[in-house]
Formats: structure tokens, sequence, C-alpha cells
């Protein structure tokens, strides 16, 4: 797991040095994380104040980009603020578009 100057968090496999899942949620860098005693939980802080919780699974759904274990407005507010960059890309055209924020309006309540 690696935090950026961009609000994300990283997940990385060691071994392999892929990418496994970003999560989205702060709009400044992240100034630390931490993990819950009993793994499922990091609590991340930023410099812009905020202190966010995730709950980590291996069964997030892309369309849950801030990784807050729903699909609900927050996402869609995440994709729609990203139009025209690489990420989040939830249909994998290389870039944010309209078709990301359909997918995830369509994912609410699932």
């Amino acid at each position: 797991m690696t935090h950026s100057y961009d609000g994300t968090i990283r997940f990385w496999d060691v071994d392999t040095g892929q990418q496994l899942r970003t999560i989205y949620g702060h709009s400044t860098i992240i100034k630390s994380i931490a993990f819950s005693p009993d793994g499922e939980k990091i609590a991340s802080g930023s410099g812009d104040g905020t202190v966010l919780l995730w709950k980590i699974s291996s069964t997030q759904r892309p369309e849950d980009v801030n990784g807050d274990g729903v699909v609900n407005i927050q996402d869609l507010v995440v994709v729609a603020n990203a139009f025209g960059e690489a990420e989040p890309d939830i249909n994998g055209d290389g870039v944010v578009n309209i078709q990301d924020l359909v997918i995830v309006a369509q994912a609410f309540g699932e």
C-alpha cells in the first residue's frame, strides 16, 4: 500500500509490483495511514484536515470507487470530479467519462 499526493491510497502486490487497487476520497496529500488491529480497516489522515475510515475488502466492487463498502452518491461525485482523467476509469476505456458515471449510478443500492 502506498499513499500519494493526489489523495489516493494505492495497494500493490509486493511480489509482482502490480497495482491491485486504488481508493479515492481525500482532496490533498495523505499524511498518515494506519491499519486497525484486526486488519479489516484503515484510517487515513490528509492535509485537507480530514480523517477517513476505510473497510478493506478483497471483494470490493469497481463501482465503489471510494472503497467504503457501498456504492452511493459519494462514488458518483468522485467519478464526476475526475471527468477527462485516467482514473477512476470504471469501464476500462482509458478515460473517465459519462459511461463511467452511468455504471456507478446503475450500481446504487446493490
